[in-house]
């Protein structure tokens, strides 16, 4: 593990500290700034900046005692039955799952509420949680090189830099990276 980027990433999310979310969307292939895959877009503002955070892995959104919101309810159509034939590369299929209900009540809850605490836990998980006892938690769920888990940008100031958890050589890597001329910047 890289503690100098983990350092980073925690600093940014100690910066997160009363910040407010303005967006929740799902994106898919051709609107992600991460190829080849659909994210959940988590937009939060603080007075000083605006952040990003993408995420194409696993993430649920919970109180203590409901899950409110997590990426597999792309799989559960809106008859609540759980469906593993779905495209989730299909906007059609994500259309009839339980999943766009999902994030609007999500961010219906969460859209006035405060961040009080945001943190990265070592073994690459991030953790937000709201003054209203919700918490967003982005869940390294498996160990494949070269995958992506999430994507944090500060976008203050044209910062075309950004902060993610990826496994490369079977090792759990923190990168600091920035956004290449191929790479698409649309929301940098």
């Amino acid at each position: 593990m890289n503690s100098m980027i983990f350092r980073k990433i925690n600093n940014i999310l100690r910066n997160l500290k009363d910040a407010k979310i303005i967006e929740i969307l799902y994106l898919f292939q051709d609107e992600s700034p991460i190829a080849g895959d659909n994210v959940l877009k988590i937009t939060l503002k603080t007075n000083e900046a605006k952040y990003l955070i993408y995420i194409p892995g696993y993430f649920r959104i919970r109180t203590e005692s409901e899950i409110l919101l997590t990426s597999v309810d792309m799989y559960i159509n809106t008859d609540n039955i759980y469906d593993v034939e779905r495209d989730p590369y299909n906007k059609e299929d994500f259309e009839k799952s339980i999943m766009p209900t999902r994030i609007a009540n999500a961010f219906n809850l969460l859209k006035d509420t405060k961040v009080f605490r945001a943190f990265a836990r070592k073994c690459g998980d991030l953790i937000f949680e709201f003054e209203n006892d919700v918490k967003i938690e982005i869940l390294i769920d498996r160990r494949w090189n070269d995958t992506e888990f999430y994507r944090i940008t500060n976008t203050a100031g044209g910062n075309n830099i950004f902060y993610s958890a990826k496994f490369e050589d079977g090792l759990l890597r923190f990168c600091e990276s920035k956004v290449s001329d191929g790479e698409s910047k649309r929301d940098i």
